[in-house]
């Protein structure tokens, strides 16, 4: 997808691309990039699930924020995984190695699991569009709330 696509469902939609600009520290960047979107990262959640920010990049023209983390698992210690937001700040991609909790046993493999699944995704017309459809729906229930 071009920038000017991916700058057009951002206007349309209202949300802002994701940016390589941040923070020093890759969590409050993390928390900056979704606020108002996710709180996935935000302080409290991050310390609740014992979760560190080990990677992030920015992908697809700012549609996607890609991270590879780190969380306490209570069985196996700490495991990484890769997380992939689209840009309402759903997750659309999380790697799992077995079991939802389990993740891999150090941070490389999860960014090579990153790598290869960014590699496959080949959706990003229908990513736009799906977006689009979920901003629509929620600027409808915005509407008919007002009129209630």
């Amino acid at each position: 997808m071009s920038a000017k696509t991916a700058d057009e469902v951002a206007r349309r939609t209202g949300l802002r691309l994701y940016s390589d600009c941040g923070h020093n520290y890759l969590a409050d960047h993390a928390a900056a990039q979704l606020a108002g979107r996710s709180h996935y990262y935000d302080a409290g959640t991050r310390c609740f699930f014992k979760s560190r920010v080990n990677q992030l990049r920015v992908e697809r023209v700012g549609l996607l924020l890609c991270t590879v983390e780190s969380v306490e698992h209570p069985s196996s210690g700490r495991v990484h995984r890769a997380v992939v937001f689209d840009l309402l700040g759903s997750v659309i991609y999380r790697s799992l190695d077995g079991t939802e909790e389990h993740g891999f046993k150090c941070s490389a493999a999860a960014d090579r699991d990153l790598s290869r699944w960014l590699s496959e995704y080949q959706d990003e017309a229908a990513e736009a569009a799906r977006v689009l459809d979920v901003a629509i729906s929620k600027k409808r229930r915005e509407l008919a709330a007002l009129t209630d």
